[in-house]
C-alpha cells in the first residue's frame, strides 16, 4: 500500500498538500481515555508542532443565519456549550426539550429526523441534505445506517466501485 510519503516527495507538513480543517476547536478535543483536562488540552491540534504552519481563516458572516431566529438561537446555544453553559458539575449537558425524540430509540430518532422515510420509494434529492444524524462512534453509525436501510421500501442493490491506480 502506498502512503502519502511515497506519492508526495516533500518534507513540508502534510507533504505540501493543502488540508482544510473545519469546526470549532473548543468542541472537538481529542479523546484521552481517563485523561485529565490538562492531558486532553495538551494533545489538541493547537499544541501540535504542526500548528505553526496552519493558516487560520475565520468565517466572518454566516449566510445561513441571516434570517431565521430559530437558527440564530441554535447557533447561540452551540456557542454557549463551548463556554461550559448548559453543563452541570458532572459534565452532563441538558438538551432543550425540542431537541429530544419522543422515545429514546434509534427508530424514534430516524422517524423524527426523516419523517415518512419508510413511505418514500424515491426521496427527493434534497431529502437527506436537509437534516443529518451525527454520532461520535462508528458502531453507532453502522447501527443507524442498518436500521435506516431496513425501512426503505424496495429491493436492496449492492454496487461495487472498481478503482484503477
Amino acid at each position: 500500500m502506498l502512503g502519502l510519503e511515497n506519492i508526495q516527495h516533500s518534507d513540508k507538513p502534510f507533504r505540501g498538500l493543502s488540508i482544510v480543517f473545519g469546526g470549532d476547536f473548543k468542541q472537538i478535543l481529542p479523546v484521552i481515555v481517563k485523561g485529565s483536562h490538562a492531558q486532553i488540552f495538551g494533545t489538541c491540534i493547537q499544541r501540535s508542532h504542526l500548528w505553526g504552519s496552519v493558516k487560520l481563516l475565520n468565517l466572518t458572516q454566516s449566510m445561513q443565519l441571516n434570517t431565521l431566529e430559530a437558527e440564530r438561537n441554535f447557533a447561540k446555544w452551540q456557542l454557549d456549550i463551548g463556554y461550559g453553559k448548559h453543563t452541570d458539575e458532572t459534565g452532563t449537558t441538558t438538551l432543550p426539550d425540542h431537541f429530544k425524540c419522543p422515545e429514546n430509540t434509534i427508530a424514534s430518532l430516524i422517524s423524527t429526523i426523516y419523517p415518512g422515510i419508510n413511505e418514500l420509494s424515491h426521496p427527493p434529492d434534497d431529502y437527506f441534505a436537509s437534516c443529518t444524524i451525527l454520532t461520535s462512534r462508528n458502531d453507532d453509525v453502522d447501527d443507524i445506517n442498518e436500521k435506516m436501510l431496513s425501512v426503505f421500501p424496495g429491493e436492496e442493490k449492492e454496487l461495487f466501485l472498481k478503482l484503477h491506480l
